[in-house]
Order: structure tokens, then sequence, then C-alpha cells
């Protein structure tokens, strides 16, 4: 059956989607005139012309700050369990054809493992999202993806995170608020993807971009900001999700930076706050004192090589 499969660039039905809380039917595609983003679908057809969906991934295409081309896959799916695996050769036999194409010289997945306990949204930091899907992490093993970095996300006790003198603020002029928080995008090593300013600023828009959601942290010449979302956003209670951490200056800033924003973050009203991408050493050992791990982010790559 997978075999006679055909692929499209085309997302299946949104209720399939239940962990991509971000997508959009008008998510930019496009940079440079060159289509970047691919929602790819595997599918059959029933002798009455009906769609049988059998899996979905989505790929991102983007040039890294080391000038080199990259190939990310995100939101693994798969719909029918009896032909899981072969599924799954075909969606990545897909993305390294568009991977080829683009020029990438690696491919990477971010996976999940170890969960504990329930995840709040969104999972990811990319606008798509991604979904829990420990086969597919397991299946880029088997394909020679090797791990390249382990970040962890904590439920933090809102009684025990310390007071720090450490300032953070909002911005509530919109396009001094995005051109900060670019700029940081633009500096800061956690953001992997070299882009314009210009193009950039030009599309993106206030959506899921609120004055409260973006906290910014200067101490001197240290600077960062700290991205986060209401669980109220995705039919949750009155939990957050701090999704993105941009930071220029030590650890010992970044640790007294978090700290101060949780608090402001939870004098807004919020009671459960769950943060990710805590990077393993002294970042993670003071987070750890302020709570529990819920899971941690696996980030796995297959490098091709000279391209």
């Amino acid at each position: 059956m997978v075999d006679d499969a055909k692929t499209a660039i085309l997302l299946p039905p949104l209720s399939f989607l239940d962990d991509a809380p971000l997508v959009t039917m008008f998510s930019r595609v496009l940079e440079n005139n060159v289509l970047v983003t691919y929602p790819v679908s595997l599918y059959t057809r029933e002798s009455k012309g009906e769609m049988k969906w059998l899996g979905f991934v989505y790929a991102f295409l983007y040039t890294g700050k080391d000038g080199k081309k990259v190939a990310h896959i995100t939101y693994p799916l798969c719909f029918d369990d009896n032909y899981k695996k072969e599924i799954y050769e075909r969606l990545l036999k897909e993305t390294e054809e568009l991977a080829s194409a683009f020029g990438a010289s690696r491919m990477e997945y971010q996976g999940y493992q170890h969960v504990t306990g329930d995840v709040f949204k969104p999972l990811s930091g990319i606008k798509f999202g991604n979904t829990l899907n420990a086969d597919f992490l397991d299946f880029v093993k088997e394909k020679g993806f090797v791990q390249k970095e382990v970040r962890s996300c904590y439920k933090v006790s809102l009684s025990e995170i310390p007071e720090e003198p450490v300032n953070v603020y909002t911005i509530s002029d919109f396009p001094e608020r995005k051109q900060k928080y670019l700029e940081l995008c633009r500096v800061c090593d956690s953001f992997p993807q070299l882009f314009d300013m210009g193009q950039v600023s030009a599309w993106v828009g206030e959506h899921f971009f609120d004055e409260e959601w973006v906290i910014f942290a200067e101490s001197g010449e240290e600077r960062g900001v700290i991205r986060w979302f209401p669980q109220s956003l995705f039919g949750g209670g009155r939990g957050a999700k701090v999704v993105r951490l941009l930071f220029c200056g030590t650890p010992q800033f970044m640790c007294a930076s978090i700290a101060q924003a949780l608090s402001k973050i939870a004098r807004s009203g919020i009671d459960k706050i769950q943060i990710a991408d805590i990077p393993q050493g002294p970042i993670e050992n003071a987070v750890k004192k302020w709570g529990w791990k819920v899971y941690e982010t696996v980030d796995m790559v297959y490098y091709y090589g000279d391209i």
C-alpha cells in the first residue's frame, strides 16, 4: 500500500494537528523567492476517490549562522501503525530530496524523551510547532542521525523562585518590541538561523507577539529576552510555557534574568509555569532547584558532508 502512495505539498485536516497550535494557513513560505516551508503529506486514494491519509511531516529549509544550508524536520505523524516504518521511510525520502535540491549540508530533527508529566503547549519555538513522537526519534537514530544537544523543560514551583537584582521589562510599542527581539535573534547563538533583518521585520506581525509575552532583561552590557505563551490560548488553565531563551551574557546573568521573568509572569495571574530549552550546566543546576524536570528536548542531526 505504501509503495503506491502519493506525496503532495499540502496539510492534512487541521483536526490531525492538535499539537501545532501556532499553525496558520498564511504562514510565510518564501525566502528570496525560494519556497522554504514544505508540508509533506503521504496518502492513497480509496476506490471512490476519497483520500486515505498515511503520514505527514513538515520540512523547513534555512541557512544557518555558519553559512551552511539546513533541512529541518518537524511534526512527523503516522496515521496507520501497520505500516509505520514504511511511512516514515517515504516521508524521510521526500525530505531528503528537498534537502538535496536545496543544497543542505545537514538534516535536523528535534525530538523529545523522558516525558514525566503533562506537557504545556507549544512544544517547539518553530512557528508550526511540533509533537511528541518517540517512534520517529528511534527511527532517525536508526537512520544514522546523531545526538547534537539535549536541553530540559522544567515545571517550576513559584514559591521557590528567588528575587534577583536584574532589570526585566516589556515594551509597549510593537515596532520597537519587534526590532529589539529580532536583534537578539540575530546575535544570540541559541537562535540558529541566519536572516536579513529588513526582510524578516516586514513579515513579522503582532499576532502571537503580545507585549506581556516578550520579556526583556538587561544588566550593564548583558541582555536577553524570554518569550512565553499563556495556556489559555490553547484551551488550558492559568498556566504558561516559556518557549525561547535568547541571551548575550554570563550564566549568572541568564539565571537571574530567568528568575525575575518567571516572577513577573507569575504576578500576571499565572499559577503554573513550564520553561523549556534549559541548557545543561549552570543554568539547569539553578533551575532544578526551583522545580522538577518534565521532559528533555533532543537535537538530532544527519550530516551530508561538504555540499
